[in-house]
């Protein structure tokens, strides 16, 4: 009996951070391939990845803390240098040789260029998932330097063509990649794993109990919960900033004690003999990279405006902006969100374990997306991840948005944060009279929920990836040596 054929999944990054890569990974496992993946050290994978007996993960060291240090544009070339020496070692001496090399992209520099030549070295197939476009990701940093984002834009069009099969994220990109680039890709749209899913009454009372502590001791601007749980402002927001967000056993047990502590009561429920008493604190979902690309700005603003028109109206709820994520501008945009002058919304800033960020998802009311897209051709996977989870989604409108959410139907597209904080007031209105039943909120979010769970019904990775990507790589390893 024939050795399962080899597949190297290459992450220039943190493994744990990419989504898509992770289930690529996943599938190419259950389908009975020999996966080994490389990428930077970071963030945990995936429990079905750590248990797969299948799937080994190989380490790439990152460059030294001395790179960073240089000007920009020594800084950008001693990192590229550094990491293609150390890509190198690792594809041409240390690992495994491959009958298919699956990589991400972006970044290209240097990944495009060593994977091409480990794949001539090995007689591999190289195949590119384009995520985006890496010389419009360089552009966002360098756009005074066109000569930099044109010679990128050259070396990844050059490169790129040497892939043997490709993968895109949307019909825009494959388009563009086969007008500009000459380049012959299958669209692999994101679907959610099962993972993410809409959630029983009872299931999202249970995370709503086991989350909220911690969401609580997170937030920042108003106590929207009553009774001291959460709230907080310049101090608060320093705090919050200088400790990672980050969720494990030992911090959701010790934000339970302190919930405890506070008197809390029902879950995301104001307590009794107050304003608002029994009614539901909206749980509105957002998470960020907290890059240029994703102008949270827009979300503070929108915040400022609703929370203005609800301190007015007692038909709308009291919310919790819930953000996860990571990223150079979070400590910047939290110090801002503790500065606004708050009486009715809150943020919390949270990094959740791999498992919770679906049972946040499946918990959530309503879904908020900033993403813009650098090249305006690839779509968020988080909206992909709140569909599946059942959540209706506002997002910032760009290019190919609308391959995605449907305005009006499965979400709104907002244009700037006059917008949005417009369609928070509309779908919120109302929302919690039912005095803190399970979700769904007032009639247009409850009907938007409702068409959101029907279009996505058995909306999965899965049998997607099985469908477009299952024969693309089963042919790229038969093409092995030819």
């Amino acid at each position: 009996m024939a050795a399962p054929a080899r597949v190297w999944v290459v992450v220039l990054g943190d493994f744990g951070r990419s989504p898509r890569m992770q289930y690529h990974a996943a599938s190419l496992a259950a389908a009975g391939y020999d996966v080994h993946v490389l990428a930077s050290p970071g963030s945990p994978p995936i429990r079905q990845l750590l248990d797969a007996p299948n799937v080994t993960l190989h380490h790439l060291p990152p460059p030294p803390g001395w790179a960073g240090r240089l000007p920009a544009l020594p800084a950008l070339a001693a990192k590229a240098l550094l990491q293609a020496a150390l890509m190198l070692w690792a594809a041409l001496v240390t690992m495994p040789r491959p009958a298919c090399i699956l990589m991400q992209n972006p970044p290209a520099i240097p990944a495009m260029m060593v994977l091409a030549l480990a794949a001539l070295r090995h007689r591999a197939a190289l195949v590119i998932d384009w995520h985006n476009l890496a010389y419009s990701v360089l552009a966002l940093r360098h756009a005074r330097r066109r000569w930099l984002v044109s010679l990128a834009r050259a070396y990844e069009r050059a490169l790129g063509r040497r892939g043997a099969a490709h993968f895109t994220v949307t019909e825009a990109m494959a388009g563009f990649l086969s007008r500009e680039f000459g380049v012959a890709a299958a669209v692999l749209y994101d679907r959610p794993p099962a993972a993410f899913r809409t959630l029983g009454g009872g299931e999202r009372r249970g995370v709503l109990e086991r989350l909220a502590p911690q969401l609580r001791a997170a937030a920042i601007g108003a106590d929207v919960f009553g009774g001291g749980g959460g709230g907080g402002g310049a101090a608060a927001a320093a705090a919050a900033a200088a400790a990672p967000p980050s969720s494990s056993p030992l911090t959701r047990a010790a934000a339970a004690r302190a919930s405890a502590a506070a008197g809390a009561a029902e879950p995301f429920t104001r307590p009794p003999g107050g304003a608002g008493a029994g009614r539901r604190v909206a749980l509105v979902v957002s998470s960020t990279s907290w890059t240029p690309d994703e102008d949270f700005g827009i979300l503070l603003e929108a915040a400022k405006a609703y929370d203005a028109a609800a301190a007015a109206d007692e038909a709308l709820p009291r919310v919790l902006f819930a953000i996860t994520g990571r990223g150079p501008q979070r400590e910047e945009y939290l110090a801002a969100a503790a500065r606004l002058p708050l009486r009715r919304c809150a943020f919390a800033s949270v990094w959740l374990e791999p498992e919770d960020y679906p049972a946040l998802l499946g918990a959530a009311d309503l879904g908020v997306c900033l993403h813009t897209s650098s090249s305006g051709l690839d779509l968020p996977m988080k909206v992909v991840d709140m569909f599946g989870s059942g959540l209706p989604v506002l997002a910032a409108r760009y290019p190919c948005i609308g391959e995605l959410v449907k305005d009006g139907e499965t979400g709104l597209l907002f244009d700037g944060p006059g917008q949005l904080s417009r369609q928070l007031l509309s779908l919120l209105r109302g929302f919690g009279d039912e005095g803190g039943g399970g979700g769904g909120g007032g009639g247009a979010l409850a009907r938007m929920r409702a068409a959101v769970v029907a279009a996505h019904d058995g909306w999965r990775w899965d049998e997607n990836w099985g469908r477009v990507a299952a024969p693309v790589v089963a042919a790229a390893c038969a093409r092995r040596g030819k």
